[in-house]
């Protein structure tokens, strides 16, 4: 059977696990089940300063994983079972300056890769790489103007084009082999903040043109001037969404 992501039977993945998590009289036995993914955080750095993030605070220059922890990590998992890993964290992962290092070490390791990223990195060869090799890569990306993504994001209209360009070059490169088997999902993740409906039909229209899988939608909470401040706007997105 071939289940993705959207799939609402992805669960029977898991099947086996199901009754160590059920358990029995004595109770569920979770420590019977084996871990399938990893989140890693491999950066506190990022280029950008999102008016909406709560790890700004916790932005710190040149803050990374040391590439030798990483990879201890990969073989701690390795040896508990895990399956996947994905990028994320309160930094950008993709600053990592040995990120090619280490991904090499985990993918020799049979480890399947995930990143969520604001795709605005100068370095065409790693987002060849994903799109080879990477199970999905999701861009954030929360408005379809440049002028208004960089105004929120704290950052410039370059960086708007150059995560355009790499949306494009993780496509393009997941389409070069027909041959190949891998099936990189390309997607968008949008934190949804000051938008109204206007701003998430163009950002429809514009995931629609770059190509993509999908597009996911995510409230940015505890933030003020978010939509748990306009219950009107929430019903209106929420009505546009459905």
């Amino acid at each position: 059977m071939n289940i993705t992501p959207y799939d609402p039977q992805r669960i029977y993945r898991y099947i086996d696990d199901i009754p160590a998590m059920k358990g029995d009289d004595g109770g569920p036995k979770p420590d019977l089940v084996t871990p399938r993914m990893l989140l890693l955080y491999p950066s506190m750095t990022c280029n950008q300063a999102c008016k909406y993030c709560y790890y700004i605070a916790m932005h710190q220059p040149k803050a990374f994983l040391p590439s030798e922890t990483i990879q201890e990590i990969f073989d701690d998992a390795v040896s508990l079972g895990v399956e996947g890993v994905e990028l994320c964290g309160g930094g950008e992962p993709l600053l990592h300056p040995k990120i090619l290092d280490w991904l090499a070490y985990g993918l020799d390791k049979g480890l399947k890769f995930g990143v969520l990223t604001h795709g605005s990195v100068n370095r065409s060869e790693l987002f060849e790489l994903m799109g080879q090799r990477f199970s999905y890569v999701r861009f954030s990306v929360d408005y379809a103007e440049a002028g208004r993504y960089a105004e929120t994001r704290g950052t410039t209209e370059r960086a708007y084009h150059l995560m355009v360009e790499n949306v494009q070059r993780a496509i393009a490169s997941r389409e070069a082999d027909p041959m190949s088997e891998n099936n990189c999902l390309v997607s968008l993740k949008a934190t949804v903040w000051e938008q109204d409906t206007d701003d998430i039909h163009r950002l429809y229209d514009f995931g629609t043109r770059l190509g993509v899988d999908s597009i996911q939608f995510k409230r940015a909470d505890e933030v003020g001037g978010g939509l748990d401040d306009d219950h009107t706007r929430r019903e209106r997105i929420e009505n546009l969404l459905a």
